[in-house]
């Protein structure tokens, strides 16, 4: 679609802020042409990934999915309003070149003990189920920011605001649960997109209505834990943004990450966007 009215969107997220829930909120639309995570699936599925997570997985190499194969089809025609795309701060982290051009960027962060916290709870899931070394630990301290999925957002914001001049739209998955309708109405306003009060309700176990790698269902069948509040839900879940993490629970290896995470939450927080 060449029409100069397309509005075109990229949300960048931490892991763990609520990104599914967002993405089924915008995806359910009948205007909107949807993507889940195709820079992500570089990182784990393409034939360049760097993660060794598809190894443990014996997936499929997924030749689709370089770096500029995902960035020419984002920039790709289609004939919708809204071209929507959600993608992990940390897999376009080093790869700015491949931004894809056209977007508006907005983000998505969460505070670093809830990120930390359910990762966790997925680490040792996996480290259960598949993972080769039984014996690792979740500590990923190994320089100053390694852990901290906030640096990669941080370094993605600046370079938003700084290189390609857009405003920076970030919402907090806190905020954003606490208060759906007012945060989502006003990110529509944000990015041009009408705001529609059917978005915030969406049916249960639906199929999704967006694309993704065959790896991401791979992966969505052997963790459905990962996903499984998202799919499983009608809606944002007020009560997930009352809860807080009990610091007298949280295992050594874990409060290294946070602590790794807290500066660049509290700079990214107080960029945030809020409703009154």
């Amino acid at each position: 679609m060449a029409d100069q009215k397309q509005i075109r969107v990229m949300l960048w997220c931490v892991p763990r802020a609520g990104s599914t829930a967002f993405l089924r909120c915008i995806a359910g639309r009948d205007d909107v042409k949807a993507f889940r995570e195709l820079f992500v699936a570089c990182r784990f599925f393409g034939p360049n990934a760097t993660s060794g997570f598809a190894k443990e997985l014996n997936a499929p190499v997924e030749n689709e999915f370089t770096y500029e194969k995902v960035k020419e089809k984002l920039e790709a025609d289609y004939d919708f309003p809204v071209i929507f795309a959600k993608d992990g701060a940390k897999s376009i982290y080093g790869h700015y070149n491949c931004i894809p051009k056209g977007f508006q960027h907005t983000f998505l962060i969460k505070k670093p003990s809830k990120i930390h916290m359910s990762k966790k709870r997925l680490f040792d899931n996996y480290k259960v189920s598949i993972a080769s070394d039984k014996n690792a630990t979740y500590d990923q301290t190994t320089d100053d920011h390694s852990g901290s999925p906030l640096y990669e957002m941080l370094e993605l914001v600046k370079y938003v605001r700084d290189v390609l001049k857009q405003e920076i739209i970030i919402i907090d998955g806190d905020d954003l649960l606490a208060n759906p309708e007012a945060m989502m109405k006003k990110w529509c306003e944000s990015v041009g997109i009408p705001f529609r009060p059917e978005m915030m309700t969406w049916k249960k176990n639906c199929n999704v209505n967006w694309e993704m790698s065959e790896g991401h269902k791979m992966m969505m069948d052997i963790f459905p834990k990962a996903s499984y509040n998202a799919l499983n839900s009608v809606g944002f879940s007020s009560h997930v943004a009352a809860e807080e993490v009990d610091k007298t629970d949280i295992p050594e290896d874990v409060l290294k990450c946070i602590e790794a995470s807290e500066p660049y939450y509290k700079e990214l927080y107080a960029m945030r966007m809020t409703v009154e």
